[in-house]
């Protein structure tokens, strides 16, 4: 009878391979977030809080991405690319003046927290598909 697979903290500890790969992947997330969030934003009025799950579908759909072609490395892919996201948003939140007018759901803890939590679950769920994990 076989083993049912365990959860293991090393699927989350990224590689330099990792990094290579989730460096862009998180880029991507970003541009991708802004770029959804503005065409929609022409055709619909999208209350505030829209553009915090425009980023956690976008979050999750990368992060699919990476589980779906880095197998197992794929949640932690996912992990660095939500962190690079994370971190571009973090700049973005203490880089804003008091007078600027941002979304501050996106830009503050609730798109940083939002990017952490969501990419590597999509990374998994991607890694599930290809029955990897």
């Amino acid at each position: 009878m076989a083993e049912p697979k365990r959860f293991t903290t090393r699927l989350f500890i990224p590689s330099a391979w990792d990094l290579l790969v989730g460096l862009p992947a998180g880029t991507v997330i970003f541009m991708a977030t802004l770029l959804f969030s503005t065409i929609i934003g022409l055709r619909f009025s999208v209350p505030e809080f829209g553009s915090l799950i425009i980023l956690a579908l976008v979050s999750l759909g990368v992060g699919i991405l990476t589980g779906i072609t880095r197998l197992k490395r794929g949640p932690a892919t996912a992990l660095v690319a939500g962190l690079t996201t994370a971190g571009i948003l973090a700049y973005l939140w203490f880089a804003a003046k008091p007078g600027d007018h941002i979304n501050s759901l996106v830009i503050g803890p609730g798109g940083i927290l939002t990017t952490i939590l969501i990419s590597p679950i999509g990374g998994g769920i991607g890694a599930r598909n290809r029955k990897a994990l």
